[in-house]
This record gives structure tokens, sequence and C-alpha cells, in this order.
């Protein structure tokens, strides 16, 4: 079958990389990326399109791989509510665009291949442990190197989405030692939503207070979580805070882990000054904003996703 019964179904469109909405009062574990559904789908049921997508996404030839790709990734997007996730597992295609990850002569297969498993890691735990089985942690590791800012991204809310399933899966993400490398993405000049991108993934690396990460991988992180503390956009600063913040519920568990050597309370107390100059810039907003007010000049709102961070701030389990 060649694409161009696929494509009498799903049309092409523009891919979007904008990151949706999130919302700052918390940091989701996980977030499954959503564009604009093809309106071509509305009269074809669900089995079809994806015994059309098998067909295609056999093939030996790559335009039909990538029109495949972006068939299977339109189609998560059109039934996001109830996304026939299972049904692609049981089909082979999750399988495929696993398989996919390795086409670095071609990252528009990448990207699309990327894009659904991005959502099929935002499903349920067994959809996402299916990703983890067959392999695809070592190639979305790898694939943070991408020359393709787009690539990397997407690979980076994978990783993200897996590691915030569960303790165990963070510890799978964590053995390919993709910290550095999610850190080495940090750049000035990358945008606002790749940049929210990767604190989420950050964060999901150091969460989960009943079984916390060694506390080695929380210390690499603390450094560039602090500086985002200073760009000028709110929304970094306020997920960069609340991604902070998660690290005192893991306040416990490293107190069981830190033996009496001087090198082991060096990394451990590491912690306490960088939450504390969190609330000392907590402190610091809120006399900015309650100096404004009284003047009458006041230019920030008390509805503004920034100012509702931090007041939830204090609803993580503050223990320092």
């Amino acid at each position: 079958m060649s694409t161009l019964e696929l494509n009498t179904i799903c049309e092409p469109k523009v891919t979007s990389m904008e990151l949706v909405q999130v919302n700052h009062c918390d940091l989701p574990a996980k977030l499954s990326k959503i564009s604009a559904a093809p309106g071509s789908l509305y009269s074809f049921p669900t089995d079809l399109l994806t015994d059309l997508i098998v067909d295609v996404i056999s093939s030996i030839e790559e335009s039909e791989q990538l029109h495949a790709a972006q068939a299977c990734r339109q189609l998560l997007d059109y039934y996001a509510e109830d996304p026939p996730i299972d049904l692609l597992i049981r089909k082979g295609v999750i399988a495929r665009c696993i398989d996919f990850l390795s086409a670095n002569h071609n990252p528009a297969l990448q990207f699309e291949s990327l894009w659904t498993l991005t959502n099929v890691t935002a499903g349920t735990s067994e959809q996402t442990m299916y990703v983890v089985g067959n392999r695809a942690i070592p190639k979305l590791v790898e694939l943070l190197k991408s020359p393709v800012p787009e690539v990397a991204e997407q690979a980076a809310w994978t990783l993200g989405n897996i590691a915030g399933d569960s303790p165990e899966a963070r510890d799978k993400v964590l053995k390919y030692n993709c910290m550095p490398l999610l850190l080495r993405l940090i750049k000035p000049d990358i945008s606002v939503a790749f940049t929210r991108n990767i604190i989420r993934s950050i964060a999901n690396l150091c969460r989960h207070d009943i079984s916390p990460p060694p506390f080695d991988v929380v210390r690499m992180a603390l450094p560039a979580l602090n500086d985002l503390l200073d760009r000028e956009d709110p929304e970094v600063c306020a997920d960069a805070t609340l991604a902070l913040s998660y690290l005192n519920e893991s306040f416990n568990g490293w107190m069981e882990s830190v033996q009496n050597t001087l090198e082991e309370f060096q990394m451990f107390f590491s912690i306490i000054f960088y939450m504390a100059i969190i609330y000392v810039w907590v402190i610091s907003c809120f006399e900015k904003i309650h100096s404004t007010t009284d003047s009458g000049n006041s230019t920030i709102s008390l509805e503004d996703p920034a100012f509702t961070a931090l007041q939830n701030i204090g609803g993580h389990g503050s223990q320092v």
C-alpha cells in the first residue's frame, strides 16, 4: 500500500513545536503533546486507520514511514480523550516508532516518532513500561545530543514522562546518565517552551519522596535550577521554583543515607543552601508586590501564574 490512501485520511499539516500550557500550581509528572486534530479523521473507524498505518509503516521507503509516523501522531492527537495506544501497541506500531529513533539521517522521522512516544508515555504505567521494555531509553538519551533542537526537546519531554511514572522508571532513566545531557541543553538562546520542558524533566528525575534518587544526581541539578531563578521570564522562574521545592520532599530519604563523613555532610547541606536561596527569593518577590501595590502603580496581578506558584510552595511539605 502506498501513502496515497493514508493521505486521503490524514492530511499533512504544519507540525506545532509549542509546549501546551501548564498549570503553575504543580509541575505535571506526565504531559501529552497535542496539536490541532486533523478534521479528515472524522469518518474513519480507529481500527481502519490503524490497519492503514500498520501497512504503510512497514514499508522500507522512508517517505512512507514518515507519512505513517505522522498519521500515528495525528491519530493520538485526535482521540486525545481516549487515545488508542493499546491498539497501536498490539499492532506493533509503537515498537516501529521506537525503531525509527535510530534514523539519525532523518530527523523529521525521529521527531514524528518521538511525538507519538511522548503521548504513549503520558498514558498508563503499563503503556509507559512497554516503551521502556523495548529499550527506548538509551535511544532517547542519545537523542538529547541531536543537533536538531526540536528532536532533542521531544526526547527530553519523553524521558520526563518516563521518569515521572514511578521511582523504578526514574531509576531506569538515571541509569543512562542523562542528567548532564539535560543540563547541557539549558542555554540562554533556547525557547521558553524548551526550557520549561527541561525543567519538568529534571524535576521528575529528582522526584518521589518515598524512594528518592541518589543525592549525587540532585546535587548536579541544583546550580542549574538556581540559575534559572534569575531568568527574566516569569514562566521559567515559577517552574524552577517548583522544581526546587520538590527536592524538599526527599529530605527524609537523604537523611537516612547520609553517613558521618565530611564529604557526605557537605553534599547533604548544600541543598539547604539552595533551598534558602529560594525562600529569600520568594520573600523578595512578595515584598516587591506589596510595595508596588501600596504605591498604586502595581503591574503584577495576584492572578499571575508565577504568584500562584509562589503561594503553593508551602504546599510541598517544607522541612528546611
